[in-house]
């Protein structure tokens, strides 16, 4: 879907440069915010369930892994903000403005 996504804006005539760009932009922009779910909720999982299924000993790692799970809304928040490139220059805008005030 992805790669099909960006052929169809690599061949595109209609839609102009700026707006190709804006849209190649977009779809980056969901992939980091898909792969980041994933990284975060599924893969943790993933290995909380081999430990417990293979009968190890989980002391240390469960843990860890409720750290990683608990930090999925902290770290979606950050992600659309660092990746959505409206937020990300009304945020450096904001940051200027104060340091400048400093």
């Amino acid at each position: 879907l992805i790669s099909h996504t960006f052929r169809l804006l690599r061949r595109s005539n209609i839609h102009s440069e700026r707006r190709r760009i804006h849209q190649r932009t977009m779809t980056q922009i969901l992939v980091m915010q898909t792969i980041f779910p994933i990284l975060i909720q599924v893969l943790p999982n993933f290995a909380g369930f081999t430990v417990f299924f293979l009968g190890w000993n989980g002391i240390l790692v469960w843990p860890v892994i409720m750290v990683i799970l608990s930090t999925n809304s902290f770290g979606h928040s950050i992600v659309v903000l660092w990746t959505t490139p409206i937020y990300r220059s009304l945020i450096r805008g904001r940051i200027r403005k104060v340091l400048g005030i400093l």
